[in-house]
C-alpha cells in the first residue's frame, strides 16, 4: 500500500509546498522593503531606484542589507528628530525659536 513511489510522491509534494513557501516569503520582504524605500523620503529617486535594483536582483541578500541600512536610517533620523512625540516636538519647536525669548 505504501511503497517506494508513495513516499518519494509524498517528499516531492513536501519539497514543492516548501519551495512554494520559501519564495513567498522572499517576495514578500523584497516588496516590504521596495515599498519602505519609496515610502522614506530620505532618497533621491535615483537612489530609490538603484537600490530597489538591488533588492530584485539579489532577492534575499539584497533585502537584507538595504532594509536594515533603511531601518538603520530610520532609528537615526527619529534619534535626531527627538522621536517625533508631540513633547519632544514642541521642545524642539521652542529650540529652534530662541528658547525663552519673546514677550
Amino acid at each position: 500500500m505504501y511503497g517506494p513511489s508513495s513516499t518519494f510522491e509524498s517528499l516531492r509534494v513536501n519539497q514543492e509546498i516548501f519551495l512554494f513557501v520559501v519564495l513567498s516569503l522572499v517576495l514578500l520582504l523584497n516588496a516590504f522593503v521596495s515599498v519602505a524605500l519609496f515610502r522614506s523620503g530620505v532618497y533621491s529617486k535615483g537612489q530609490v531606484v538603484a537600490q530597489s535594483a538591488i533588492v530584485w536582483l539579489f532577492p534575499l541578500l539584497g533585502a537584507a542589507f538595504i532594509g536594515l541600512f533603511l531601518l538603520s536610517q530610520g532609528t537615526r533620523q527619529k534619534a535626531s528628530d527627538g522621536g517625533a512625540e508631540h513633547e519632544n516636538w514642541q521642545n524642539a519647536e521652542a529650540k529652534s525659536f530662541g528658547e525663552g525669548t519673546g514677550g
